[in-house]
């Protein structure tokens, strides 16, 4: 029986080595990951950003959250070329400080994939351009495209927090910068989890600053018409 015994704790022990072991090992391949993730999705997302019509892009830093499934873009900035001389304006067409790129893991319980964007203190300008005469030009980027690339998973969720949109003419006198200030937006549903039987399952709730004046803005819409499907107020 002392023999049994010592025979029994001996496997046990062994048992328990190997899942040390196997638990060490995914430890280390978790903290690697987390150290050199960063530069290669940093390099695949300003590759993108680059790679855009009419626009480019840059990234300063790129922040990973594996256990949350989860990275932060850090300083984004997004420039539009001018189509007349080819520069990049020197005003950004949109920047910020933060955006978060996540599972939504409460979509996760009702047997969807999918994802969710924060956006912090984003700014949006429409800068109108030197050459007052010259023929407007469609603008042909498609940011859907782009988004798909740094966003893998369908977006079910998008917030922002303390956006400006901008209208800019520099070259008017006085210069006119009309701004709509302390947005916020907050829209969800967007790829029909909850309620997808209903016409319009995807709701965004929006507000903000315009001078001395408020907005508020409520949607009830369908994300997957091709057509603009909506209710509006």
């Amino acid at each position: 029986f002392y023999l049994m015994e010592i025979t029994i704790s001996m496997k046990q022990y062994h048992k328990r080595k190997k899942w040390l072991i196997v638990l060490v090992i995914l430890i280390s391949i978790l903290v690697i990951a987390r150290i050199i993730l960063p530069y290669f999705v940093l390099k695949y997302v300003n590759k993108t950003l680059g790679e855009m019509k009419e626009y480019t892009g840059h990234v300063e830093d790129i922040d990973i959250a594996l256990i949350r499934g989860a990275y932060q873009i850090i300083d984004i900035r997004l420039d539009k070329i001018d189509s007349v001389s080819n520069k990049v304006d020197t005003i950004p067409f949109f920047k910020s400080p933060h955006i978060d790129l996540s599972v939504q893991w409460s979509a996760i319980f009702k047997g969807a994939v999918v994802g969710e964007i924060y956006v912090t203190d984003p700014v949006l300008n429409f800068v109108k351009g030197k050459h007052k005469n010259e023929d407007v030009k469609a603008d042909t980027a498609d940011f859907r495209t782009t988004i798909d690339k740094l966003m893998p998973l369908t977006i079910n969720h998008f917030e922002i927090e303390n956006g400006q949109i901008h209208c800019i003419d520099k070259y008017s006198n006085p210069h006119v910068d009309i701004a709509m200030t302390h947005i916020k937006v907050k829209a969800d549903n967007l790829s029909n989890v909850n309620d997808s039987a209903k016409l319009l399952p995807a709701k965004l709730i929006a507000g903000g600053d315009v001078y001395n004046g408020r907005f508020d803005l409520n949607v009830d819409f369908n994300a997957f018409e091709k057509q603009p499907t909506f209710d509006l107020n």
